[in-house]
């Protein structure tokens, strides 16, 4: 029996849940102590969250910054090459 991608002999309403559960879309933002860092704000005036992704070949860092002033704020985002990868 094929039930969503997974060949499975039975389908029991315990392996349902799990196999519905492992189907779920990813969430960056799930609960946890990066979801907290994230929202404490007493006292920030910058915020920079940093990614690493293998794209066409070579390795990236992008960086994402939030600037805090006057209760406003500004948003780049840098992006550099490190490395080829192969």
């Amino acid at each position: 029996m094929d039930y969503k991608g997974n060949n499975v002999e039975t389908i029991t309403h315990s392996k349902k849940i799990m196999l519905d559960r492992a189907a779920r879309p990813y969430d960056g933002l799930s609960e946890g102590p990066f979801k907290e860092s994230l929202s404490k704000m007493n006292g920030v005036f910058r915020k920079e969250v940093v990614s690493y992704r293998i794209k066409d070949g070579y390795l990236y860092r992008e960086t994402a910054i939030r600037n805090f002033t006057d209760g406003d704020y500004h948003d780049t985002v840098k992006i550099e090459t490190l490395h080829s990868v192969e």
